[in-house]
């Protein structure tokens, strides 16, 4: 590992050494800055284009693109020029540059919105549902009133990249392992838990970064969904207030008041969510023992109810104006329950009498949280230069409890299991430090350490019920007491630079990981201790003001989630029982990706061709526990290999018709060997997402959204396809202050879980299904002209921009 080190190492002091021999020989003479804003509300606008022209013959030079705080820099042999600056929505503009000296400060460039005019009605150009950078795609979450009233879960259903089931698990190419970071911080709780938290309502944007550097942590296999929270960018006190209600008894309230000053922000805010989803279950399950099949059908009614409420404030300030110092915390309360009561039919090879009887089953899941966050940037006075530090504390606890019994026609009681898990608080601290230093113009070094902690206890127990004393009774060696102790170091290195056309940025990341599970009972343990690298290099060439192409190739890693360890059993319902693998080894992961992206008038273009492949590859494995039961356990099977394409299109029809149209294309193949028999499973699937948005007037808006996702495979089975219809009626109530949104989900209730699994000895069906339409009203009360903050602070790589 040593030596694989040392050779990671000499490959990138060659590269930079190889760059600055390639810089020394340009030496620009002239610098050009400025920044772009909004003509009107003067936000500063991230990811314009900035195209420098000779003024003697018109030709292009060089060009870029602004950066969050929508400042830019562009560097050039002295001589007479012009820059012409455009951005999606805006007019464009030219601007002389005066060649009397250098550097040359343009200040602020103001855009005008563009406007249409339609029956002597003015309506505003709308930022893009969704916006494909060259290192990332944005979710504006403001312009998908479909998911108004919902959760980050129900913004990302309209997200291209990413698939939402009937449950609300969500998956990024194809992959449900991913990391969330919430303003650039770990979220405290798990992925899918995160983004079920957080309500639409409280969110400005979310980054879908696939393919992301050495900054950040390399877990999770498909990448980063990285939510930027609501923040107010307004002096003085402003806020927002958010009220919603809906079928099923679904309701919710959130708020946010800000104040800020020159050198000061403070802001504070809550949320309560009550999302209830009832629907109906069928099952088909067939096991086979010594040649004798045996069959249990199901069908009835299931409920899933989600609660959350929370309480987040924090700081922003100035201490110099060199030094920003930033501080929050967040404490909560979530609670998830899911019951089922369903009617049974058993039967076999060896008898024609049926049985029939009924299942109550429940699961409830619920505990506090809370988060504490510090961050502290110094810049130095050369413009780049600069040293950040964070330090996070995340704290959690849990009851969880599944009961399941089975009655007779006379209601009377014949099986039941009632399975316990207290966790203990999870206690996990992250820290890290990142230094960023101006080698040239355009070149930078950037390197950093990062820390991370985790701990947690749990203590688990089941009891049968006994027909003879009809009571519960706790079962003999069911007790387990399990301590579950990671931490992960890391250091990295990276070096950027860019020409006038050409972008690159190299960087490795070394990482030590120590993991110990014990359980008390049987004084077992399982160890790991290990060294990863991983190497990251990206490239990005601009072809013209309106066109660039981006290519890059990352090592990550996926490890397995902490209830695929769990060294004991838990029963989820009558027949289904769940056991972990402590001995589970991480994923390996290789990615690869390619992505151009054009202007055209106003429409953008962008296409991606990605290839994955990881190792040690986790499955869900089923196999037959005991007669008509099955177990749930988890494996590493082999390796698994995604192909793929992802198109999106942002275009106008007519000015009050404007589309979104994403299409992802992709083959999937796993192959590998369970329970000592090889296995090959390979499936051609796509995704598309279409969101329509009609401009009715100036105050009434009207979007309609199709999403189709089609059948996928897995080791052992297979998914099928849905397809679902979402609508939203929004109307400014009184303008820029109280705005009503009536939204209809699943529409023809198409969206239906269906999916397919055997193996040795036994065969499943499962088909979900939700009561649907659901009907939501959103009522937006906003404060004092409330808008939400565009840029973001630099918080070491966790909030977005690569190069």
């Amino acid at each position: 590992m040593k030596n694989l080190l040392l050779r990671l190492l000499l490959l990138l002091s060659l590269l930079i050494s190889t760059a600055f021999a390639q810089q020394g020989s340009r030496k620009p003479k002239m610098r050009i800055t400025g920044k772009i804003v909004d003509s009107s509300s003067k936000t500063p606008l991230e990811y314009a284009n900035v195209v420098l022209y000779n003024k003697s013959d018109s030709l292009q030079v060089t060009g870029t693109t602004t950066d969050e705080k929508g400042e830019f820099r562009i560097l050039a042999s002295s001589g007479e020029y012009f820059i012409e600056v455009f951005f999606i929505g805006y007019e464009e503009k030219k601007v002389g540059i005066p060649s009397n000296k250098s550097p040359i400060t343009l200040g602020d460039i103001p855009l005008k919105n563009i406007a249409v005019f339609s029956d002597e009605v003015q309506i505003e150009a709308e930022r893009s549902p969704v916006t494909s950078h060259i290192d990332k795609k944005v979710v504006n979450v403001s312009s998908q009133i479909t998911s108004t009233s919902g959760n980050a879960t129900d913004v990302l259903e309209n997200v291209p990249s990413v698939a939402v089931d009937i449950d609300g698990n969500v998956s990024l190419r194809g992959s449900e392992n991913f990391r969330v970071l919430i303003d650039g911080v770990p979220s405290v709780l798990e992925s899918s838990e995160a983004l079920q938290q957080i309500p639409a309502s409280t969110i400005d944007r979310i980054e879908i970064i696939t393919n992301p550097s050495v900054k950040y942590a390399p877990d999770g296999d498909s990448g980063i969904i990285n939510i930027i929270l609501k923040k107010g960018e307004l002096s003085g006190t402003s806020g927002v207030v958010n009220l919603d209600g809906g079928t099923n008894k679904s309701h919710g309230a959130d708020f946010l008041i800000n104040y800020r000053k020159k050198n000061y922000q403070f802001f504070l805010g809550a949320d309560y969510k009550n999302n209830k989803r009832p629907g109906s279950v069928t099952n088909i399950n067939r096991t086979t023992e010594n040649g004798v099949n045996s069959y249990i059908n199901s069908d009835g009614s299931s409920a899933r109810n989600r609660k959350s409420m929370g309480v987040n404030l924090g700081t922003r300030i100035n201490l110099t104006s060199n030094d920003i110092l930033s501080l929050s915390t967040k404490i909560g309360n979530r609670s998830f329950g899911r019951a089922s009561s369903l009617d049974y039919e058993q039967y076999s090879d060896l008898s024609e009498n049926r049985l029939y009887y009924q299942s109550e089953d429940e699961f409830k899941r619920s505990g506090n949280f809370y988060s504490v966050s510090t961050d502290y940037k110094h810049e130095f006075q050369k413009k780049g230069h600069e040293i950040s530090a964070q330090f996070v504390y995340n704290r959690r606890n849990a009851d969880e409890q599944s009961t399941n019994e089975l009655t007779d026609a006379n209601n009377k009681i014949i099986d039941g299991q009632i399975s316990n898990e207290i966790d203990d608080p999870t206690t996990s601290i992250e820290t890290r430090l990142d230094y960023i230093l101006p080698i040239t113009e355009e070149g930078r070094l950037e390197i950093g350490t990062q820390t991370r902690f985790r701990l947690s206890e749990e203590e688990t127990d089941l009891s049968v019920y006994d027909t003879l004393q009809t009571a519960y009774i706790l079962q003999d060696g069911s007790v387990r007491h399990t301590e579950y102790d990671q931490n992960i170091r890391s250091v990295y290195g990276l070096y950027a630079n860019s020409g006038e056309k050409l972008g690159y940025q190299f960087g490795v990341r070394a990482e030590y990981t120590g993991r110990n599970i014990s359980v008390e009972e049987d004084n077992s343990e399982f160890k790991i201790n290990r060294w990863d690298f991983f190497p990251t290099a990206h490239f990005s060439y601009e072809f013209s003001k309106k066109s660039s192409f981006m290519t890059s190739y990352t090592r990550r890693i996926e490890r397995p989630r902490g209830w695929y360890l769990e060294p004991f059993e838990t029963w989820t319902d009558s027949y289904n029982v769940r056991r972990g693998n402590p001995s589970l080894k991480p994923e390996n992961i290789d990615s690869f990706e390619m992505g151009y992206q054009t202007f055209i008038g106003n429409s953008s273009f962008s296409s991606e061709i990605y290839y994955r492949t990881s190792g040690n590859k986790i499955e869900r494995v089923r196999s037959v526990y005991g007669e008509n039961i099955t177990l749930l356990s988890f494996a590493n099977v082999g390796r698994d290999h995604s192909l793929g394409a992802e198109f999106m299109l942002n275009t106008g029809f007519a000015s009050w018709w404007d589309v979104n149209f994403m299409l992802n294309l992709f083959n999937y193949r796993v192959k590998g060997e369970l329970d000592g028999v090889s296995f090959d499973r390979n499936s051609n699937s796509w995704s598309s997402q279409v969101n329509n948005t009609f401009k009715i007037s100036k105050d009434i808006r009207f979007q309609l959204n199709s999403n189709y996702r089609s059948s996928t495979a897995s080791a052992q089975g297979k998914n099928k396809g849905t397809l679902t219809f979402n609508s939203a009626l929004k109307y400014n109530i009184i303008p820029k202050k109280l705005t009503a949104t009536l939204q209809a989900k699943d529409i023809f209730g198409s969206s239906k879980r269906e999916s397919t699994t055997e193996g040795p000895g036994f065969y499943e069906f499962s088909s979900h299904d939700r009561d649907s339409p659901t009907i939501l009203l959103n009522l937006s009360l906003n404060l004092n002209n409330y808008k939400p903050e565009r840029n973001k602070r630099r918080d070491g790589g966790d909030d977005g921009g690569e190069f």
